[in-house]
């Protein structure tokens, strides 16, 4: 069921049930990373009891909200949103830099080509394979930030998975330490893994 935030009032089947969505304690909230556009604002999924819901914003302005009866539906709407997003299914060592040395890479490639960024990877450490596929994604990168959070748990139990993608094939980005990432190459089976995981976790402390 959705529905289109506007003047007037929702009858009390609907308010009941989104009242009890907001008040679900987890979120997974799928957002870029950068300047929001109107066709590319976050989007957030509440993990209700009852039923999920998701939020969105139109482009009109107007706010959307979608009610989902069961988990089945919550993940379908997850792989429609990443599926987009988690392309390429290449099976790439993962490389460890600093991220702000993988931004530089990322102007250099733009500014002075392809190669120039592949070289500088290489030197990095990566291997040919990688600095080739990781410099074409660098060439039309956007990042996406998809989280996880438990309210019940605090802000330590947020889990953050960053994504970069373009040039058909996507990559985690993954916090190693203050100041270095990891980048994989990442696939919608692994993102749609651990996402599974956060909704089961979420069943199984509703039911105990």
């Amino acid at each position: 069921r959705n529905l289109l935030l506007a003047d007037g009032e929702l009858d009390d089947v609907v308010q009941s049930a989104l009242a009890a969505a907001f008040a679900s304690t987890r979120l997974i909230t799928i957002a870029p990373l950068g300047a929001e556009t109107a066709v590319s604002t976050p989007i957030y999924y509440y993990l209700g009891p009852a039923y999920h819901m998701i939020h969105a914003r139109e482009e009109s302005g107007l706010h959307q909200f979608s009610l989902l009866a069961n988990d089945a539906l919550l993940t379908l709407a997850l792989q429609h949103r990443l599926s987009p997003i988690l392309v390429g299914d290449a099976d790439y060592p993962a490389l460890e830099l600093p991220m702000a040395q993988l931004e530089l890479i990322g102007v250099a490639g733009l500014k002075q080509g392809r190669a120039v960024a592949q070289k500088q990877l290489m030197a990095a450490g990566a291997t040919a394979d990688v600095a080739r596929a990781l410099a074409a994604t660098l060439a039309e990168a956007s990042y996406t930030a998809v989280s996880l959070i438990d309210f019940e748990a605090g802000e330590a139990a947020t889990q953050q998975l960053v994504l970069l993608h373009g040039a058909g094939q996507a990559w985690s980005v993954v916090r190693r330490s203050a100041t270095d990432v990891a980048v994989q190459a990442t696939a919608l089976t692994a993102v749609e893994a651990q996402l599974a995981d956060f909704i089961i976790e979420r069943a199984a402390s509703a039911s105990g």
